[in-house]
């Protein structure tokens, strides 16, 4: 640490000739971590680095190497045997290098204070959702790596119990705000449910009535009755809806209303589906067979003749159950980066066909992951309004 706020120092002095806008650009492209470091070099590298016009410059930045982006990976503890991880939520940085190793780092950053067990809602410029998996109406937005936090108000259902919650995390640039969508369910009879929409910096959440179409979930088992959507495009989080109605459910940020678009035709029984994004298409697992994964992509959004198959899995190729494959992200080199039922780590080649596992050292035995952009964003100072044309990766 001392070396290299030294070397930064010494590199500081070529620097004193170079005018004030050419520093804050080379700054503005560091990862949080070494801007951390030139932050101690001088009082005026300091300075330039921060208020809101850095803070977006920074994230503009970080969103413009959104091919080769990082992952956050949540200690979920989920039939874990090491007793130390198995009361605490912790959460982990793996980065690739762009020549092929990753790196796994443990955030010490402060957690919320009122629960241990927390699980991921979402992902987006650098901040994370969570919310309680004991409790889910307590829900945080946080960004690890300048360890920083807010607590979201809590929300009061109507439902009954117990309740099954779909939820998702994004922003929306139409209105300039990070939205958390929560939709809850109560499985009785009749089936009823509720809609609730939070922007940081409101005073409470906002009730938009009843759902109008039934969501089955994200993923093919519900351990704490909550499930996030990993599909965000065209401005709308997505879902699998229920097996009977075979129907993909969207929900748009901007409008604050939902949709639905039917299964892809090849879709014909009913399985296990998992949506994802990829380079922006929307993007189905479908797991539903004994021997294989198939991954599937639809090339123009709402189209459903546009659905391509893009590649299969043998579960030759897995050591664990094959309908427990989970699409994470493209890296820089071409491969797909998949978390695989929550235990491990895996590349697959999509030009040699070959699955191979991620050796690194330090994972958690089992987890849940993301992909994650390090930003300078405070969720504490979401409270004021966030300038029009950010994206998000």
């Amino acid at each position: 640490m001392t070396h290299g706020i030294l070397t930064a120092a010494k590199k500081s002095k070529r620097m004193e000739n170079l005018p004030g806008d050419i520093v804050i650009d080379i700054l503005s492209r560091l990862p949080v971590k070494s801007l951390g470091r030139c932050r101690c070099v001088c009082k005026s590298w300091l300075n330039s680095t921060l208020g809101p016009r850095f803070t977006d410059m920074h994230l503009n930045r970080a969103l413009q190497q959104k091919k080769n982006p990082s992952l956050v990976l949540n200690n979920t503890a989920i039939n874990c045997n090491h007793a130390d991880e198995f009361f605490s939520s912790q959460i982990f940085l793996v980065e690739n290098d762009k020549t092929g190793n990753y790196t796994s780092l443990k955030l010490n950053g402060p957690s919320p204070p009122s629960f241990q067990k927390f699980r991921l809602m979402g992902s987006c410029n650098g901040l994370l959702c969570l919310y309680d998996a004991m409790f889910k109406f307590n829900v945080y937005v946080c960004n690890p790596c300048i360890g920083d936090y807010i607590k979201l108000p809590e929300l009061q259902s109507s439902l009954p119990g117990p309740h099954v919650v779909f939820g998702g995390f994004e922003f929306d640039p139409n209105s300039n705000q990070y939205k958390v969508v929560e939709i809850f369910y109560y499985y009785g009879v009749p089936v009823r449910s509720e809609v609730h929409v939070y922007s940081p910096g409101n005073i409470s959440w906002r009730l938009l009535g009843e759902a109008p179409y039934l969501i089955r979930g994200d993923t093919p088992y519900l351990e704490y009755r909550q499930v996030a959507s990993k599909a965000f495009v065209n401005g709308a989080l997505h879902w699998v809806g229920c097996r009977t109605a075979r129907t993909i459910v969207s929900f748009d940020l901007a409008d604050e209303v939902f949709d639905v678009f039917p299964l892809p035709e090849f879709v014909l029984r009913g399985g296990d589906y998992t949506l994802a994004v990829l380079r922006g298409h929307l993007s189905l697992m479908d797991s539903s067979f004994e021997d294989r994964a198939e991954m599937w992509v639809m090339n123009d959004f709402g189209v459903r003749e546009s659905w391509t198959k893009y590649f299969t899995i043998n579960s030759s190729q897995v050591e664990w159950n094959i309908r427990c494959v989970q699409i994470l992200c493209f890296q820089q080199n071409g491969e797909d980066l998949l978390l695989y039922n929550s235990h491990g780590l895996f590349s697959y080649s999509t030009r040699t066909m070959t699955l191979s596992m991620l050796s690194i050292s330090g994972l958690p035995c089992c987890f849940e992951g993301v992909t994650y952009v390090g930003t300078l964003i405070s969720p504490s100072g979401l409270l004021r309004i966030h300038p029009k044309g950010l994206g998000k990766v």
